[in-house]
């Protein structure tokens, strides 16, 4: 039986050079529409996302697609992150 992989998500065109340039792990500011559809198109995309964000404490220590929802947005001490050790995707 072969096995069949999932449809890559289209990603748009100007958005294209921002995932191929990626050399770190991303974090995604929001866990919910926009966060969920930016961890499929980067999951699709063979990104690693290090964790998601959200304000919303009912989907803070949960997982998304196997990726932790990990805190709020204004998390200091995973914002330090950004730009050294991970991108940010918001």
């Amino acid at each position: 039986n072969p096995i069949f992989a999932p449809p890559k998500t289209t990603i748009p065109a100007v958005l294209r050079p921002f995932f191929h340039s990626m050399e770190n792990p991303v974090i995604i500011l929001g866990a919910q529409a926009v966060g969920t559809a930016a961890l499929d198109a980067f999951q699709s995309n063979d990104v690693v996302v290090y964790c998601l964000l959200d304000d919303d404490a009912k989907l803070q220590n949960t997982e998304l697609n196997d990726v932790p929802i990990m805190g709020n947005t204004d998390d200091k001490e995973l914002l330090k992150l950004l730009g050294k050790k991970c991108e940010v995707f918001v």
